[in-house]
């Protein structure tokens, strides 16, 4: 067949028969670059989230750390009633942006499906059971002082139940 064909046909042919494996060749290729395009979104998509998750962990820290400064503020400086309202009001606040922020990154660890997610339901779960501890005995406190504003030995009755209430926490 093909030595009964003309130098012009058998050109024709070949050529097309090229054209044909570079566009099978092209659409391949084209396929093949779909699918890395997809893996390249979704790694990026799960890198923008494990960054998320990186900055609210983070934020949740710094949180907490203030929290803590504050609860030194109401140690130290909370002599009057005004005093103690401010740094009971702002260690509340820091409590609360530090539990959003865990819940924050609980969320985006389940829709990661995170393996490490027990891990952050349990520090929300003691970092709860630490506030009631503080939230009790600032109450405490708050009573005392409404009782009687002026004692010195009220003063000292709350500074004695600081040191006691803090050596419940042993630093390491």
């Amino acid at each position: 067949m093909l030595t009964s064909m003309t130098i012009k046909a058998r050109l024709l042919m070949l050529g097309s028969a090229a054209i044909l494996g570079i566009f099978i060749t092209a659409g391949l290729s084209l396929q093949r670059l779909g699918a890395i395009e997809d893996q390249l979104e979704t790694t990026l998509e799960s890198t923008s989230k494990g960054i998320e998750l990186m900055i609210n962990v983070s934020a949740a820290n710094v949180h907490f750390k203030t929290q803590i400064q504050e609860w030194k503020n109401l140690l130290i400086r909370a002599n009057s009633k005004e005093a103690l309202e401010q740094y009971t009001k702002a260690f509340k606040k820091e409590q609360a942006d530090a539990r959003q922020e865990l819940e924050d990154s609980l969320r985006l660890m389940q829709s990661l499906k995170h393996p490490r997610q027990k891990e952050v339901e349990t520090v929300i779960k003691q970092l709860d059971e630490l506030n009631t501890l503080y939230l009790a005995q600032i109450a405490a406190w708050v009573g005392k002082i409404a009782a009687d504003p002026a004692s010195t030995k009220l003063q000292q009755s709350i500074r004695d139940e600081v040191v006691a209430f803090t050596e419940k926490f042993p630093v390491p």
